[in-house]
């Protein structure tokens, strides 16, 4: 499948007048990451490998049935 840019939502946040309490994705953590986390929470819930975690942020595995 087609790799997502993680980078693209933090990016577009930059712009706004304020940033988030948080940012939560929803993913299986398979794309390109940030170089740098943003200055507010971040949590990856993630769906695919449980083994896998993010750079950055609170990663927790989400079991799909």
């Amino acid at each position: 499948g087609r790799r997502r840019d993680f980078d693209a939502i933090p990016t577009a946040i930059a712009k706004m007048d304020e940033p988030p309490a948080c940012l939560i994705f929803l993913t299986d953590l398979e794309g390109s990451f940030p170089r740098h986390a943003p200055d507010y929470p971040v949590l990856w819930a993630n769906f695919g490998d449980p083994k896998t975690k993010a750079p950055f942020g609170h990663t927790v595995h989400v079991p799909i049935q």
